[in-house]
């Protein structure tokens, strides 16, 4: 698994922990202590969506490189979910 760097707007987010970073093996880490474990379970969010508590991410959605592009392929009754709650 290669390094990937978060595009702007978006960061890596430990869905175990809520720990942040900028970079998937937390070269750019914006939370102490970015482990393997949040490596394995980073997942690329939308920074501007993130509920934080204290220094912690509880929640935050998808980033979605190209969002008008998702509306324009979904068909109506389809629903969009978002992450679910850190620790969930």
């Amino acid at each position: 698994m290669a390094n990937e760097i978060a595009p702007r707007g978006a960061i890596f987010v430990c869905t175990h922990c809520g720990k942040r970073s900028y970079d998937l093996y937390g070269d750019q880490k914006i939370s102490r202590n970015w482990d393997v474990s949040c490596v394995l379970n980073a997942v690329l969010c939308d920074e501007k969506s993130l509920v934080m508590k204290g220094d912690l991410v509880v929640s935050a959605d998808p980033w979605e490189e190209s969002p008008f592009e998702d509306e324009m392929e979904s068909q109506p009754g389809d629903s969009q979910d978002s992450t679910p709650p850190i620790g969930a």
